[in-house]
């Protein structure tokens, strides 16, 4: 996945699940360290926003991201807002 697609289309890499019910996306960041800073620049906007994904770090820089706002059950806005601040960020810190 190219950098400058990112830019122009935060959304790219998000798809919906199979039931609908939330919105993933994967990353791979260029080492470890890369990854651990994305990890904690997407805590520090999820603190932001009360909003909190679900986090997945595996092989030391694949990270898959999963959205969904539990109080209604389904994906909202505040999980496309969330998705493109991920976007942003992993774009940042190496991804």
């Amino acid at each position: 996945m190219g950098l400058e697609l990112l830019k122009n289309n935060p959304m790219k890499p998000w798809a919906y699940s199979k039931d609908r019910k939330s919105l993933h996306a994967k990353f791979k960041a260029k080492d470890f360290m890369a990854a651990v800073r994305i990890i904690g620049r997407v805590a520090k906007i999820a603190e932001k926003m009360d909003h909190h994904p679900d986090i997945h770090l595996t092989n030391y820089r694949s990270l898959r991201f999963v959205l969904s706002t539990h109080s209604e059950g389904r994906v909202t806005s505040k999980d496309l807002k969330l998705a493109k601040q991920i976007s942003r960020g992993a774009i940042y810190n190496g991804a």
